[in-house]
């Protein structure tokens, strides 16, 4: 999912959906716990983790990228991106 892509997304029943496409089945995508989704998505096996530490600044920076803004981070936000996006 990319954070440009504003719309409705459930979880009910062990089915996934979004944005109104049809529900994944239920064997192709497992909630783990309440931040970890698990499962097959677009030909490939993926593990979804919901970042629940991430500063509302590099929320906001992340949005707004996508809204097609055309402002570089600063150090800070890219120390932000790289800390709590890019690393394990």
């Amino acid at each position: 999912m990319c954070p440009h892509e504003y719309g409705t997304y459930s979880y009910k029943d062990g089915v996934y959906s979004e944005m109104g496409r049809p529900a994944v089945a239920k064997e192709n995508m497992v909630l783990i716990d309440k931040n970890t989704f698990k499962g097959r998505w677009a030909n490939r096996n993926d593990v979804w983790k919901k970042q629940t530490k991430m500063p509302k600044e590099t929320i906001d920076y992340i949005v707004n990228i996508c809204r097609f803004t055309k402002e570089k981070p600063s150090a800070e936000i890219q120390k932000s991106l790289n800390q709590h996006l890019f690393s394990r």
